[in-house]
C-alpha cells in the first residue's frame, strides 16, 4: 500500500487543565483517482474536581475528491454533483462524564453533544445508510444522555437516551458491553 499518511498530536497539562491540537495529512487512492485528507483541530479536558470532567474537540476535515472522480451526469454524487469537486467538515463534540463513587467507582453518567456541518452532503454516520433518505448529510447535531454501570472489570450495563436535531427524532439505548 502506498498511501502513506502523516499525524502529529501535543498534548501539555496547563494547571488542572490539558490542552492538545493535531494534524492529520494523506490521502486514499481507488484506481487512479485519488483524495488528499488533511484534518487538524484542537481539544481540551477540563476537571470537575473529584464528580467528574469535561472533554471537548474541534475538527476541521479537508478533502479535495471525497467520491475519487465517481460523479458523473449518469451517476451523479450526493447533492446532485456530476463533477468531482472538494469539501470542507467542521465538526466538533463536548462531553461530560460524572463519577458519583469517584473515577474508579462502578457507576457513572455521561453526556454528549455533536456537531457536524459539511459545505455538501459528505457525510455518513452509519455504514448502510446511504442510500436510504437522508443517506449522506450536510448537518447533523445530536445530544445524548446516558447511565453507565461497570458490573464486572469487563462487564458494562448502559442505558442511553438522545435526540437527533436535524431529524426531530429520538433514540435510545439499551444493552450490555463485554470485552475478552
Amino acid at each position: 500500500d502506498d498511501a502513506k499518511s502523516t499525524l502529529v498530536r501535543l498534548s501539555q497539562d496547563v494547571g488542572a487543565l490539558r490542552l492538545g491540537a493535531f494534524v492529520y495529512r494523506g490521502y486514499e487512492r481507488v484506481g487512479s483517482a485519488r483524495n488528499t485528507i488533511t484534518m487538524w483541530g484542537p481539544d481540551a479536558t477540563i476537571p470537575l474536581g473529584s464528580v467528574g470532567e469535561v472533554n471537548a474537540q474541534f475538527v476541521r476535515r479537508i478533502d479535495r475528491d471525497p467520491f475519487f472522480g465517481s460523479c458523473l451526469v449518469a451517476a451523479p454524487c450526493p447533492g446532485g454533483a456530476t463533477v468531482p469537486f472538494g469539501t470542507t467538515v467542521n465538526s466538533g463534540f463536548a462531553e461530560a462524564i460524572f463519577w458519583p463513587q469517584g473515577p474508579t467507582g462502578r457507576l457513572f453518567f455521561t453526556a454528549l453533544y455533536n456537531g457536524v456541518d459539511a459545505d455538501r452532503p459528505v457525510v455518513s454516520l452509519r455504514l448502510g445508510e446511504q442510500d436510504r433518505a437522508p443517506g449522506y448529510l450536510a448537518k447533523y447535531s445530536m445530544a445524548n444522555a446516558g447511565v453507565n454501570y461497570l458490573y464486572r472489570r469487563n462487564v458494562r450495563m448502559l442505558g442511553e437516551v438522545g435526540w437527533d436535531f436535524e431529524r426531530d427524532q429520538a433514540r435510545f439505548v439499551l444493552g450490555a458491553m463485554v470485552a475478552f
